[in-house]
């Protein structure tokens, strides 16, 4: 038997909008990492750079007894002495001591092309044409680096070759010869081992970034970790704030209204009519945060100016056999609505009655609403099975003006039997 496998998917533009109601928090973080980008494109000095390139050739050495060899080029190895402290103490000291051997270590970076015997030594420095000097007095320094250790590494043959010459009978002058023009030709080994192909020139714009690349980055950063920043308070903010939000712990779409004019009654009627074919209906009506009591007396208002047959009825005046046991109350037949006040029912049990019996389940609430308790109140309302939510929101904060209607008093109409 295949078992199936949860869908795990992320909607992309329910992150969206997650993030852009939390816009302040966006907006916030980006203004701090823009303004950081900011100050440090406008303190960091310009860098520029200036680049040699070296060619690397073989040595041939001779050995004492007259051959000769050719060490090939490890380029690796070469890459690693030209930037060495070595090489950068043999260029400072070619400069006169007016850079020291560290800075030089810290400003040069060197690359060898793929497939080639090419060095290429680069130099950054706040001045162009310190740029170039330096980077052209390491790659000279390098050049007499690698002739001398050409010239160490012949010294044993050297001595060698000396040995033998004091050794020889003058009389073999062909021999003598060839003893000497091996030791002339090794006394020259470090000739021709390197050479400067590429020299540095001062450049005529800076390498580093310029202002204008701290702000793209700072904007593009800002914005990425301000989107995160947004996500984790949206994640563990322990109060809903938002009417999507209400509704998404809910599970069910909101309904985002003003509690004191007439268009909020009329939606809330609406929104409850669409949830059973037949009258009467019966709606439970309970808060999550906040009051409904001007909800509750403008729904009533509304329907008495309107015409239509709604009544309010306190649920915890209901008698206890019939929230307990099986939901007992009957609408009159004269009603079209009903509305049990539920607000003061705590009972998980007897939410789920009223829940389960209800043709839907109107849950008010406001900005102020905890997600925990929202979360709970939803879990007791479909503790007995599957029950109709209607999250209202209230947004009392809206910028359009209310319609103020005549505040009547909320009737509590006594169960029918």
């Amino acid at each position: 038997m295949i078992e199936a496998t949860p869908d795990r998917t992320v909607d992309l533009s329910h992150l969206l909008v997650r993030v852009g109601r939390r816009w302040p928090t966006v907006l916030g973080v980006t203004a701090v990492v823009l303004g950081g980008a900011l100050a440090a494109g406008l303190t960091t000095p310009a860098s520029y750079s200036a680049t040699a390139s070296v060619a690397v050739s073989p040595i041939r050495f001779a050995t004492a007894a007259g051959t000769w060899y050719t060490q090939d080029v490890n380029i690796s190895t070469e890459q690693a002495a030209l930037g060495s402290r070595q090489v950068a103490d043999l260029a400072s000291a070619a400069l006169h001591g007016s850079v020291d051997a560290s800075t030089l270590v810290r400003s040069t970076s060197v690359a060898a092309p793929q497939g080639s015997d090419v060095l290429q030594v680069t130099v950054d420095a706040n001045d162009p044409r310190h740029a170039a000097t330096w980077a052209n007095a390491l790659a000279s320094a390098y050049l007499t680096f690698r002739a001398q250790s050409a010239q160490q590494a012949a010294q044993s043959t050297l001595a060698s070759i000396d040995v033998q010459i004091a050794a020889t009978d003058p009389t073999y002058l062909k021999t003598l010869t060839g003893l000497k023009a091996q030791r002339t030709a090794l006394q020259h080994v470090g000739d021709g081992t390197a050479r400067v192909i590429g020299a540095a020139v001062a450049p005529s714009a800076p390498s580093s970034q310029g202002l204008q690349s701290f702000v793209v980055g700072g904007l593009v950063g800002g914005l990425l970790l301000g989107a995160l920043a947004a996500l984790l308070r949206d994640l563990v903010d322990r109060r809903v704030r938002f009417g999507r939000r209400f509704g998404d712990v809910l599970g069910a779409e909101t309904v985002e209204l003003r509690d004191d004019d007439d268009e909020t009654a009329r939606a809330v009627l609406r929104a409850v009519r669409r949830s059973a074919g037949e009258e009467p209906v019966v709606v439970a009506v309970t808060a999550a945060s906040g009051s409904a009591d001007a909800l509750l007396d403008h729904i009533a208002d509304y329907a008495l100016r309107t015409g239509q047959r709604v009544r309010v009825v306190g649920a915890d005046h209901l008698p206890a056999e019939q929230l307990d046991g099986r939901f007992g109350f009957v609408p009159q037949p004269s009603d079209e609505i009903v509305l049990l006040d539920a607000r003061h029912v705590t009972s998980v049990t007897r939410l789920a009655v009223l829940g389960d019996a209800s043709d839907a389940v109107l849950v008010v609430g406001d900005a102020s609403a905890r997600v925990r308790d929202l979360r709970g109140l939803a879990r007791a309302l479909r503790s007995g099975g599957p029950v109709r939510v209607v999250p209202v929101f209230l947004n009392r904060s809206a910028g359009r003006p209310a319609t103020r209607a005549r505040r009547v008093r909320k009737p509590v109409v006594a169960p029918s039997a």
